[in-house]
């Protein structure tokens, strides 16, 4: 019974947190912040050891993103291209280890868009600052986690090729 009890709070806070946190950071403002750019750099963080032995390899997750982004007509540049705009993209996930959620993946993705940003009082320093960004949290069995994972990130990619476009519309 107990199990059930760990497992019921678990799915409605993850309910609960994330659906006001998908969206948030993708408002009129920060899709403003994405008209007239250009190429797009993808940075990717390792999900971690543990869910790359399962196989959700940055590789993977890189490859899904860039494939999205071409897709849909955004200029996608070379990762080993340094400086200039970059989505980032960052996967935690963190396993259940106690008998009652065994088996579980709790998450969390993140995609982000950092470039150079000027500071009204100090106009000639530029430094990088988050101007989108969009976030979800999620449960996921052990035999879905890796496809569960990667459509979320494709959502959430989904989510900033819309930003995107619709900041910088085809002419």
């Amino acid at each position: 019974m107990r199990s059930w009890c760990v497992l019921s709070y678990l799915l409605l806070l993850s309910v609960v947190i994330a659906s006001p946190a998908v969206g948030q950071g993708d408002d009129m403002l920060a899709r403003g912040s994405l008209s007239g750019v250009g190429n797009v750099r993808v940075v990717i963080e390792s999900p971690g050891p543990e869910a790359e032995g399962e196989g959700l390899t940055s590789q993977r997750l890189r490859t899904d993103v860039e494939v999205k982004l071409r897709t849909a007509g955004v200029p996608v540049s070379d990762d080993s291209t340094r400086g200039g705009p970059f989505l980032y993209l960052n996967v935690g996930v963190f396993r259940g280890h106690q008998e009652s959620i065994k088996g579980l993946y709790a998450y969390n993705v993140e995609v982000s868009f950092y470039q150079a940003v000027s500071l009204e009082r100090l106009p000639s320093y530029h430094p990088l600052g988050r101007t989108w960004s969009v976030s979800a949290l999620g449960m996921v069995g052990q035999n879905h986690m890796v496809d569960g994972i990667r459509d979320a990130v494709r959502d959430l990619a989904d989510l900033f090729i819309n930003a995107y476009l619709a900041a910088n519309p085809k002419r």
